[in-house]
């Protein structure tokens, strides 16, 4: 009787603990949404330190905005890192886009991909748009890419005009020569 009470002392400080922490990030998202800088860092702070992925990723966009902190994409990308490795849709997609344009992170096509790709996957219509915008348009490393293949592509085209031309030019100087001691056409193709 004594373990259940324990643990169900243990089961409701924790339920409590969960449901206080939860509130404070709504708390917090609240005052990030009504501008009060201050007040949503003062709470973000201490649970991004807890590892909660949703103060960590309201607190990279105050970073990344210099909303209530000097702006800093550097410590922005950090935390959406932080948050992103949690599985938080909303950090891996805006991780997908500080890579994709450099911005606190060196650019790195195949990152930006992988971060969309991640967020893309839990429906986030942001990611998968820019994703296919990659994939669709060859964006920057796809580009490179899209490009070598038309340039081989090309020169197989070549190859192959190059290659018909003499072919015809054989048939037509055999159909000639052979038209004149036959009477009847060479059919080539």
């Amino acid at each position: 009787m004594r373990k259940f009470i324990a643990l169900l002392i243990i089961g409701v400080s924790l339920g409590v603990t969960c449901n206080a922490g939860a509130g404070a990030v709504d708390d917090a998202y609240a005052a990030y949404k009504s501008g009060d800088y201050a007040s949503a860092l003062s709470l973000l702070r201490p649970l991004s330190k807890q590892g909660n992925a949703i103060a960590q990723f309201v607190l990279g966009l105050m970073y990344a905005e210099g909303q209530g902190v000097p702006k800093d994409n550097e410590e922005a990308t950090r935390l959406y890192r932080l948050a992103a490795d949690q599985g938080n849709a909303d950090a891996q997609y805006n991780l997908g886009l500080m890579y994709d344009n450099g911005q606190g992170v060196p650019q790195d096509d195949k990152e930006a991909a992988k971060w969309y790709r991640l967020a893309a996957e839990q429906d986030k219509a942001a990611a998968q748009y820019n994703l296919g915008l990659m994939y669709d348009h060859g964006h920057k490393g796809y580009r490179r890419t899209i490009r070598k293949l038309q340039n081989g592509i090309g020169q197989l085209l070549n190859r192959e005009l190059r290659n018909r031309k003499a072919i015809w030019e054989y048939c037509t100087q055999t159909d000639k020569a052979l038209h004149r001691t036959t009477k009847k056409p060479l059919d080539c193709f």
